[in-house]
């Protein structure tokens, strides 16, 4: 794992990584379990549920690994929201808070023109997860913030636009 997390892994080469473990192990399902030579009777049974489990491990393994790189760009991402949210509900009462307002609302239209570039990658990457790991594996916080995301964009610009007309 340390040679392809040196390569600064892109989200396909996560996918690639991650389908490849997928397709092993459904490999190791499809061998018998039991192989008869003349008389010799082989019981691969036990090997091929070790087999499995270190394919489940490498998933997980890589899979923590995007999921701790997805919640840290969604953390970035919200909170940047939260906070420009904030400087957009303060009150203009003299010209240094309209400058203010008006870098602010600056920042959100230049924002604006790349932010489905930043949320893409990050749904992307939880889309990935959600195939790979089982249910239960991400907090409902973390759910609840990736579900609204978009939503919580569309409420920032839309009282941007607000705040542009006052």
């Amino acid at each position: 794992y340390d040679k392809f997390f040196v390569t600064n892994p892109s989200l396909d080469s996560y996918g690639k990584e991650l389908e490849r473990f997928k397709s092993k192990d459904k490999e190791i399902e499809r061998v018998n379990s039991v192989h008869i030579i003349g008389a010799l009777s082989l019981n691969t049974k036990h090997l091929k549920r070790h087999l499995s489990e270190e394919c489940r491990s490498w998933t997980i393994q890589y899979s923590e690994k995007l999921h701790t790189r997805a919640k840290a760009e969604l953390e970035v991402i919200t909170e940047y929201m939260r906070l420009t949210t904030g400087k957009l509900s303060r009150k203009v009462e003299d010209l240094d808070t309209l400058g203010f307002m008006m870098q602010v609302l600056k920042e959100v239209r230049e924002k604006e023109c790349s932010i489905e570039l930043e949320i893409r990658p990050i749904m992307e990457m939880y889309q990935m997860l959600e195939r790979y790991l089982p249910a239960g594996f991400m907090e409902k916080e973390e759910i609840d913030k990736k579900t609204v995301l978009r939503s919580y964009w569309k409420k920032l610009i839309a009282q941007a636009l607000r705040r542009g007309d006052e």
